[in-house]
């Protein structure tokens, strides 16, 4: 008993990991390491929402590495991160005690790390706030009931449930490019006049907005529309989110940044403070574009 205790404190200690790649093609707005480590903001167009440090902050202490396993693991970690071509920054906490924490390329202990998908995550979370602050009455309430534009030309997020975009199951438009649906004639266009095959470049530099996205332009010119019936299939979409995020835009009289600052983000004890990305209507792009230090996004 006591060795599978040992073991399981010991998986738990490898539990947590974070790591950022550097994605690199051939485009010229590729995720690059710059943007990883917080850079989008420096390139956007619109502003980003800023989540203040707390005034009380509660710094994560350190384990101590004259322990077996968490020497083991901190000498684990760091010869991964050495050896990592990919990687800026890596962090193993157990029990809420950091047992690694290390850095490279251009990450820093003060780089606000850039996050793609994790942002849904937090998106949620304000979801979640918002029905338990009773702004949101119920997760079986539709998504038109808050948003009515989303009832708008027979969209299927407009007659999807809170809880079946929680679940990515309104069966909205199938997914062409990593959360994205094909549209005729682009999303907007990179400095070479080629159009872009994901929302997140032309939302940031201001071509277009949640709203175009969702039942706006875009959406009009998204292909694949209304596939299935809300709640049958869950389809990997962004669209499913930023639906989300502007039902808690009309619920609460707040941006999802701003509700998640206020509710949860004011609350964590954050060392450093964090940032969000804006469309130019100042909607949060909440499928992505959440930026925080790797100690607050551990704490």
């Amino acid at each position: 008993m006591a060795s599978k205790i040992k073991i399981s404190s010991f998986l738990t200690l490898l539990s947590i990991i974070f790591f950022f790649y550097i994605y690199l093609n051939n485009t010229a707005q590729a995720m690059q390491e710059k943007y990883v480590v917080g850079g989008y903001p420096a390139a956007s167009k619109t502003t980003p929402y800023t989540l203040a440090a707390s005034r009380t902050p509660r710094p994560i202490k350190y384990a101590d590495l004259n322990v077996w396993k968490n020497k083991f693991a901190s000498q684990s970690a760091k010869k991964w991160l050495d050896n990592a071509d990919n990687a800026n920054a890596l962090m193993l906490i157990d029990n809420n005690t950091i047992v690694f924490e290390g850095y490279k390329g251009l990450g820093r202990k003060d780089t606000e790390f850039y996050s793609m998908s994790m942002s849904k995550s937090l998106t949620s979370l304000a979801i979640g706030k918002a029905l338990c602050n009773g702004k949101i009455g119920a997760l079986d309430n539709l998504a038109g009931d808050y948003v009515p534009e989303l009832k708008n030309n027979n969209n299927n997020l407009g007659k999807s449930t809170i809880k079946q975009l929680l679940t990515m199951s309104s069966g909205n438009w199938k997914t062409a490019f990593i959360g994205q649906p094909a549209i005729s004639g682009g999303m907007g266009v990179n400095k070479n006049g080629k159009p872009f095959p994901g929302s997140g470049w032309p939302m940031r530099l201001g071509q277009i907005t949640v709203a175009d996205y969702l039942w706006g332009d875009v959406w009009k010119r998204a292909q694949n529309k209304n596939f299935a019936e809300p709640g049958k299939f869950f389809t990997y979409t962004s669209g499913d989110t930023l639906a989300l995020s502007k039902v808690i835009e009309r619920a609460t009289g707040r941006s999802t940044a701003q509700y998640f600052d206020e509710t949860i983000w004011a609350n964590i004890g954050s060392e450093n403070q964090a940032r969000w990305e804006s469309d130019r209507d100042g909607s949060t792009l909440a499928n992505a574009g959440f930026q925080a230090t790797l100690r607050d996004w551990v704490g």
